[in-house]
């Protein structure tokens, strides 16, 4: 009997996935056929290059979440400022139309409005070029690299917008300036600085008066950082009330130092500075690795001295640094003011959040171009399944830093992996210049009239042959490893010298130093 009813089961499974199988069939036997696809609205973009970023084909099937990738595909190839696809009934299936709008194509740059500032001059602070598409972003970025140059010449109140208009098969982009008149800065005051000098005030601004031959230049936007930084001044000497209100500016008509009409403004900054506030008692919760004693060890900020937030954030920071030493490196400390009894005197409670310890997934390098990925990995002093540690990361910085070839400070960050307890170190090191070409000239009694070339590259590559003309122009002969090479040659009419010096300071990739140098000298 369980036998039968063993047979019926299979019976009853082969009828069902071959009724599954037949539903399947025929619901993809039911999706129209496409007999035609079209592309309609290109100007300069091929069909065929829109049919190839596409997986749907004239023959196939019509198949829903292919032509939406499809979409998504040709969208992504960057060249259309639109894309529809219309689908259309016609005999034995439809027909797919993708209509596109081309981004415009610039066909001539110019200014207008500018007076004081060349077209010459403002067609190399633009990036966007004759010939390239019309791209908002680009133009938005060059309208503020615009009113910056104009606010370098005291126009401070320049205003630049775009006008695009249609142009013989693409657009023309005008810049239109609207200069404003010229500000200097004739003097700053400060009313209410009772417990802090102007002079001290003064140093912390960007905003500068006028003095001598030099005119303070005005710029609102750095004006408003000043203010910002007036508030953490105060707020570092305890004054966490400060209130600073700069008065309107007020302008008057003037001359600069060659006589030619300006405006001229006077700053007054109001300062009301309020109480004192000294630092109480400093708590701690949620710790349990590491001790009240190990934890108060790392801090600066004692009880009785004048409150400073950003002291205590920095100390926030010791905390987690002293966590991330033994890999509880996402660990997470936020202190909190609390008023005590004493109106005028703040405690300072640090809620700790412990991590668990992390391990290292991995290394990983980005923003080089030109420096090979083993110059940097062989800097970092964190390897892949060992304990992160706090202290190995600012060691890699230092080491990074120390060797010249990357803008300061070089990031060093961690990104959480898929497993909770491992994370990858991502190095962003960006290349900084590494060459330098200079020329002198001199007169000396003993060698008489001499002049001098220097080329020095200091993440030179012997391996990096170029091997044509678009090689050596390309920026990448001869650079990448890491390794210093310089020449110096050296003329007169009494001596002849030539230098040239090598030095790799990684044989095989290890801290073994390898230099050497040949020297020509000759003097008639």
């Amino acid at each position: 009997m369980s036998g039968k009813r063993c047979w019926h089961g299979v019976v009853c499974a082969l009828v069902l996935g071959l009724w599954v199988g037949m539903g399947s069939a025929s619901a993809a036997d039911s999706a129209p056929i496409i007999k035609e696809i079209a592309v309609a609205g290109n100007l300069t973009v091929k069909p065929d290059d829109i049919k190839y970023h596409m997986r749907s084909r004239e023959g196939q099937p019509l198949d829903a979440e292919v032509l939406k990738e499809d979409f998504t595909r040709v969208v992504k190839m960057g060249q259309f400022a639109d894309v529809q696809i219309h689908r259309e009934e016609v005999p034995g299936g439809v027909k797919l139309t993708v209509v596109v709008r081309e981004k415009p194509v610039i066909r001539r740059v110019a200014f207008s409005g500018n007076k004081d500032v060349r077209s010459s001059k403002l067609e190399k602070t633009v990036t966007i070029k004759v010939g390239q598409d019309y791209d908002p972003g680009i133009v938005n970025k060059d309208i503020r690299a615009i009113e910056d140059l104009y606010r370098e010449q005291y126009h401070f109140f320049v205003e630049v917008t775009s006008l695009v208009e249609p142009f013989e098969d693409g657009v023309r982009l005008t810049y239109v300036v609207n200069e404003g008149e010229k500000v200097t800065v004739r003097k700053i005051r400060f009313n209410g600085n009772t417990n802090v000098p102007a002079k001290l005030l003064l140093k912390h601004m960007e905003t500068r008066g006028t003095c001598f031959l030099m005119s303070g230049k005005f710029d609102q936007q750095k004006f408003d950082q000043d203010m910002e930084r007036l508030r953490l001044l105060y707020q570092s000497k305890g004054y966490l009330d400060v209130q600073i209100t700069p008065d309107k500016p007020e302008m008057t008509d003037g001359k600069n130092w060659r006589g030619k009409p300006i405006k001229k403004i006077e700053l007054m900054i109001n300062i009301e500075e309020g109480q004192v506030y000294k630092l109480g008692r400093i708590t701690f919760d949620g710790h349990t690795i590491h001790t009240d004693e190990e934890i108060r060890a790392v801090l600066k900020c004692m009880p009785g001295e004048v409150y400073n937030p950003m002291a205590i954030s920095e100390d926030a920071k010791a905390v987690e640094l002293l966590y991330g030493s033994t890999g509880r490196v996402f660990t997470q400390v936020r202190p909190e003011r609390l008023l005590s009894e004493d109106g005028d005197v703040l405690d300072v409670a640090f809620h700790i959040k412990e991590s668990g310890e992390i391990t290292v997934d991995g290394v990983i390098v980005t923003g080089l171009k030109v420096t090979q990925e083993r110059v940097v990995l062989r800097e970092v002093e964190l390897f892949p399944g060992e304990k992160f540690d706090g202290n190995k990361v600012e060691e890699t910085k230092r080491n990074l830093n120390r060797i010249n070839l990357f803008e300061r400070p070089v990031k060093v960050e961690l990104k959480e992996s898929d497993e909770p307890d491992r994370a990858k170190v991502i190095v962003d090191a960006k290349e900084t210049r590494t060459g330098t070409v200079s020329l002198g000239v001199g007169y000396s009694t003993a060698d008489g009239a001499i002049g001098t070339v220097t080329l020095k590259e200091n993440n030179f590559d012997h391996r990096a042959v170029p091997h044509s003309w678009k090689d050596l122009t390309s920026g990448h002969a001869f650079r990448g490893a890491g390794e210093k090479f310089s020449v110096e040659l050296t003329g007169g009419t009494e001596t002849e010298k030539a230098a040239i010096d090598f030095t790799n300071p990684y044989i095989w990739d290890k801290p073994i130093r390898f230099s050497t140098g040949i020297m020509y000298s000759n003097r008639e």
